[in-house]
């Protein structure tokens, strides 16, 4: 055993031998869609032409963090 352990408390020797492990995961989305429809249509009533469009936009993001064997009181 190393004289640095055996100088500090079993606490201090867990912190100084497990560290701190972080896995960070990130993913973003950005999208368009544009949806059109119509119709023609010509009888004997006469004729007619009707038609309309939508458009979506998306934009969307989101975030993970772990955090393993964190110090007391760490934060992720």
């Amino acid at each position: 055993m190393s004289n640095l352990f055996t100088a500090v408390s079993v606490e201090n020797q867990e912190i100084v031998s497990g560290g701190l492990e972080i896995a960070s995961f990130n993913t973003r989305f950005r999208g368009r869609r544009t949806i059109q429809a119509g119709l023609a249509a010509s009888g004997f009533d006469g004729s007619i032409a009707k038609g309309g469009q939508a458009n979506e936009n998306v934009i969307t993001a989101a975030r993970t963090r772990l955090v393993a064997n964190a110090f007391p009181g760490l934060r992720g």
